[in-house]
């Protein structure tokens, strides 16, 4: 007999290409590979089976078309539990953080971060302290924590995860399993030059640049890489233009008006969300990703870049130094000078350079999906024994 396991794949599309949907597409393609005698029933919005994956091993369950699934919080509060006891699962995972607050089965779900808890100590801009984002904020802060208190096993992605559900939301250090992620397929082979140079032509990017990454809220310190930047010697800005790859949401306004104000603006472009194939020409091209969140609960950016052989300057908080480890140059995420210290040397001395892209790819493939999936494993069945 089957073990059946239900994942709750969300109700964002298929074309959404963030950190969780990666997590998403990657997680199912990965346990539906894994050997073994489980079955996979997917819950969603037109819920995305990744190419290649056996039909005989995933059912879907599309329920993102019924009226009741416009209605805030039906699709996983009443449509999902009522498809799922249909199904008799013998576990239900809910990757995406939130949960069903009814118990539908013995249930696993995963927590990337705690940013629920300690969005609060983070500078928010200005033009993000709406009153709407302020509701949904202190919405997160209770909702995400009640639903993770009727979880029977936690799934952290990070031994930082971990701590902090032990030490913020004082969770039983053994409801907690950790698996750490992995770099998407897309990043394991690095482009051409040719590939990279036809990419960077057709977008109208320059050729030398540091890649940064920004998105709806802070943390990814994109207003302090701008600072960084201006800071360096004019001879490696000269050589080297500051790429900043947007996520939809953005304030890119913001961005674009604060390095004008350090007369960088010309030499700073900002790039629209891309999809999933040109995402790793954008990283392979780079000469470094400078990336000094102010939290992160794992840290893919730094997975993937390091995947590519690219450079890395990051910062010591949260996860991110289990991905890091030692292959990576940490900055003080608050100090421009500090950032621009190390992104200058990156940049000016070459020997250095080339250790941080030994070591980053070396490091990266000791991540993989199998190890994820088998981990996720272990986390169901220790639900059901």
């Amino acid at each position: 007999m089957s073990f059946r396991i239900g994942i709750d794949t969300g109700l964002f599309p298929a074309s959404d290409h963030g950190g969780l949907a990666v997590y998403r597409r990657e997680l199912v393609r990965a346990l539906a590979d894994t050997p073994g005698d489980h079955r996979l029933i997917l819950y969603g919005h037109r819920p995305p089976v990744p190419a290649g994956v056996a039909g005989d091993r995933v059912e879907v369950r599309d329920l993102g078309e019924a009226r009741a699934a416009r209605v805030p919080g039906a699709f996983r509060q009443v449509l999902l539990p009522a498809a799922a006891r249909r199904d008799a699962l013998d576990v239900v995972h809910f990757p995406l953080g939130g949960a069903s607050l009814g118990r539908i089965a013995p249930s696993v779900v995963s927590v990337h971060d705690l940013l629920c808890v300690l969005s609060p100590t983070l500078d928010y801009p200005v033009a993000l302290r709406g009153l709407g984002f302020r509701l949904r904020k202190r919405w997160h802060r209770h909702a995400i924590p009640a639903s993770l208190a009727r979880a029977d096993r936690l799934l952290a992605s990070s031994e930082a995860t971990r701590d902090d559900l032990v030490r913020l939301l004082g969770v039983a250090p053994e409801r907690i399993s950790v698996a750490p992620l992995a770099a998407a397929p897309t990043f394991a082979t690095r482009p051409s030059r040719r590939e990279i140079a036809a990419f960077l032509g057709a977008r109208g990017l320059p050729r030398d640049y540091l890649l940064a990454l920004s998105s709806i809220d802070p943390r990814k310190n994109a207003h302090r890489v701008i600072d960084a930047y201006a800071k360096l010697p004019s001879g490696l800005r000269a050589s080297h233009a500051l790429v900043i790859l947007l996520t939809q949401g953005t304030y890119a306004r913001s961005l674009k008006a604060r390095a004008d104000r350090l007369g960088i603006g010309y030499r700073v472009a900002l790039v629209p969300h891309l999809d999933e194939r040109e995402l790793p020409l954008l990283y392979a091209g780079a000469a470094a990703l400078a990336f000094p969140s102010l939290f992160e609960g794992f840290g893919l950016p730094v997975l993937e870049a390091m995947s590519l052989a690219v450079p890395v300057v990051t910062s010591r908080v949260g996860g991110l130094p289990e991905v890091g480890g030692d292959a990576v140059d940490y900055v003080d995420p608050r100090d421009p000078g500090s950032i621009a210290a190390a992104l200058e040397r990156v940049l000016a001395d070459y020997p250095h350079a080339e250790l941080m892209r030994e070591a980053g790819a070396a490091r990266a493939a000791r991540f993989s999906w199998e190890r994820t999936a088998a981990l996720t494993l272990d986390a169901y069945r220790a639900v059901c024994t």
